[in-house]
């Protein structure tokens, strides 16, 4: 969230607790079309599967990051980076370096994990997404 927003909206008369809230609902709203896309367009042309941004997601939904290797060569990546790099491109996470080598992974806003935890406990599986993973 930036300050900026938080600001605007106190000044327009919302509590600091609405305003936050309110900025969250409305993350969580621009993530599931960011990530997931709004229609079957969006989906393919995502450079990225809805499994691996949901892994991604609800890994930072429980943590502040994740380990690069481990999440690259795991299900649902499989060794294959360039959807990692893709969500990065997309700011829906950074991935940071260490010793010029990629390390951890972090949301890649800060109202991002409090975004990431709102979403996952709000649906069980990615089923629950509006659009049938294919």
């Amino acid at each position: 969230m930036s300050r900026l927003q938080l600001i605007h909206k106190m000044r327009a008369g919302q509590k600091p607790l609405e305003a936050v809230e309110d900025i969250i609902r409305q993350g969580v709203s621009e993530l599931r079309k960011r990530a997931f896309g709004e229609d079957v367009d969006d989906v393919r042309s995502l450079s990225w599967t809805r499994e691996q941004a949901w892994a991604v997601l609800r890994a930072l939904a429980s943590r502040d990051t994740l380990p690069y290797y481990e999440t690259l060569m795991n299900a649902p990546f499989k060794g294959d980076e360039a959807p990692l790099r893709s969500l990065e491109r997309a700011e829906l996470i950074t991935v940071e370096a260490q010793d010029g080598r990629p390390s951890t992974i972090r949301p890649g806003r800060p109202i991002y994990g409090h975004v990431f935890r709102r979403l996952v406990n709000g649906m069980c599986t990615p089923r629950s997404l509006p659009i049938p993973i294919a």
